[in-house]
């Protein structure tokens, strides 16, 4: 009885049936591989187990061997067949035929596989686009972008200073605006997958223009006290120069077909650099009741703040590696200088952002 069982058991298990004219079974499921062995349709094997969209199968008699008995078949190349018969194979001499007579001499012994070292083992032909096999790459994880971009400056900068108490028995003022930081930049940004669709980078934005200030002052009379004259400038073109240097933290879904999106967000900073208004010169002439802003002196200052910068990005892949993309960015960071005194400085840098570049996926 028990050896029933045991003829039962083995005679009933989980098998596949290939589907396609040949069919190769490979010793891994990914990466390099090499084949094992080659299957035409209707062949039977037996499955120890399912590996993604693999089955691993016993090796029929004959395949190449790297010390072990199994390899693997795509799960598309074969139809799975639970509980199915498996193929009888011969376990000693045949049966006598019907009748009772007997052979006259027994049948000789199956022949023994080829070992996988010889030479006369037929190769397995190439494989066909359909039986793609585990050398397929996987989805690149790592980027560059590569983005040429006009930016919108979310405030103007101003700076307003105490001034002209060693000219005049009172305090005036002068405002000067530098405008938003409106233009273009350039933005390099790369990155890759950590863990699923997340990921990290670095990112890095430059701004460069020179536009003109818009000064005003507020210059005390040198007769009356409380009586502040007006005057207004337009200075020459001053440089402002702004660096971003930022880390993201990336949201990258995996989706079939050409199209990349990703999301970020990141903790930024930007380092201002701009040629300021440090003084104005005067013209005044009896009765003192206007005054006139004829030259300004400047210098050169710089500070950095901390921020923010996020954005979505959407590329259009036109080989595996190299595509064309466009992003929406937002940064912004209160702007301050190193050692501006009594100065009072209101403006942001960064700004809303519209950018256009190559990707790259490696």
């Amino acid at each position: 009885m028990l050896c029933a069982v045991l003829i039962a058991s083995s005679a009933y298990a989980d098998t596949v049936r290939v589907t396609v004219d040949r069919a190769l079974i490979w010793n891994k499921p990914d990466g390099i591989s090499i084949v094992l062995s080659q299957v035409t349709k209707d062949t039977v094997l037996l499955v120890r187990r399912r590996v993604g969209d693999w089955f691993e199968v016993v090796l029929p008699a004959g395949s190449a061997r790297d010390s072990r008995d199994f390899g693997y078949i795509r799960a598309s190349q074969v139809l799975f067949e639970p509980g199915g018969v498996l193929p009888e194979t011969p376990r000693g001499p045949q049966s006598p035929p019907a009748g009772g007579a007997s052979p006259a001499t027994p049948s000789p012994p199956p022949p023994s596989p080829v070992p996988s070292d010889t030479t006369t083992r037929v190769a397995p032909t190439v494989p066909t686009a359909q039986q793609a096999g585990p050398t397929t790459r996987s989805s690149p994880n790592a980027f560059i972008n590569i983005d040429a971009a006009y930016r919108q400056g979310s405030t103007a900068l101003t700076q307003s200073v105490p001034a002209f108490s060693t000219d005049y028995a009172e305090e005036g003022t002068t405002a000067t605006d530098y405008g938003k930081g409106t233009g273009f930049q350039l933005d390099l940004m790369g990155g890759g997958r950590v863990w699923r669709s997340v990921g990290v980078g670095v990112g890095f934005s430059y701004y460069q223009k020179q536009t003109p200030a818009q000064l005003t002052a507020s210059v005390p009379h040198p007769f009356y006290f409380n009586q502040p004259r007006q005057a207004s400038f337009t200075t020459q073109n001053l440089k402002r120069e702004e660096i971003g240097i930022y880390f993201p933290v990336l949201w990258m879904p995996e989706f079939g077909g050409p199209v990349k999106i990703m999301v970020f967000g990141a903790p930024a900073f930007y380092r201002t650099e701009l040629q300021a208004v440090s003084d104005a010169s005067l013209s005044e002439a009896y009765p003192f009741d206007t005054v006139a802003i004829t030259g300004v002196t400047t210098t050169t200052k710089n500070g950095t703040s901390f921020g923010y910068n996020v954005g979505v990005d959407v590329a259009f892949m036109i080989g595996r590696t190299i595509g064309l993309g466009g992003a929406v960015h937002y940064g912004q960071a209160a702007i301050s200088f190193k050692n501006d005194g009594n100065v009072t400085t209101n403006g942001d840098a960064g700004g809303l952002q519209f950018l256009f570049g190559l990707r790259s996926k490696f």
